[in-house]
């Protein structure tokens, strides 16, 4: 990994959770948006499904959610988990991955990865740690080199004693309209 870092790859200058609201989905820098629906019924067809066993739509929703949400349950076993990937641009950009999550009891959260077809990178992680709706980002800046990809999951924790639901909705990865 470091020889990644030394050669430049990837450059990753923020790395930002906050409470804000996420940036509007209709935005003309959207590269990938989920609320786990469409035309009213639950979709996962943008996601790729792993280990799960213990998930399910659910009709609690955010705010500003429409009628379905992604629950998935903390496990012992493999972590419950949904991938979703999509191409880098050429060059360097900062990108914005956003999305509103809550958690009860053991909570999951989301992993951030650049990947080719045999390499992964963790580029960060951020764990959901409220029991009420709100809204969590990420800003990062990524260059790509021999990085195909972004690949974003979210899963719903791994615990051996205490049980725990992760919720998740309104995903989206941007480039960030302000600095591109």
């Amino acid at each position: 990994m470091s020889k990644y870092i030394r050669s430049g790859f990837i450059f990753v200058v923020g790395f930002i959770i906050s409470c804000s609201n996420p940036t509007n989905p209709t935005d003309s820098s959207k590269l990938f948006y989920s609320s786990f629906e469409q035309n009213e019924q639950p979709d996962s067809s943008q996601w790729k499904l792993y280990n799960l066993s213990h998930w399910q739509f659910v009709s609690d929703t955010p705010p500003t959610g429409g009628k379905w949400a992604l629950e998935l349950e903390a496990e012992w076993g493999p972590v419950q988990r949904i991938t979703t990937t999509i191409p880098l641009l050429e060059g360097s950009h900062k990108y914005r991955i956003a999305w509103w999550g809550k958690a009860i009891g053991f909570a999951g959260g989301a992993e951030l990865y650049t990947v080719t077809v045999d390499t992964s990178v963790l580029l960060g992680t951020v764990q959901v740690t409220d029991s009420d709706w709100r809204s969590y980002m990420i800003d990062m800046i990524v260059e790509k080199a021999d990085y195909d990809s972004l690949l974003l999951s979210l899963d719903g924790g791994f615990s051996h004693l205490v049980e725990g639901k992760t919720y998740f909705d309104l995903v989206s990865i941007q480039l960030d309209p302000l600095n591109n």
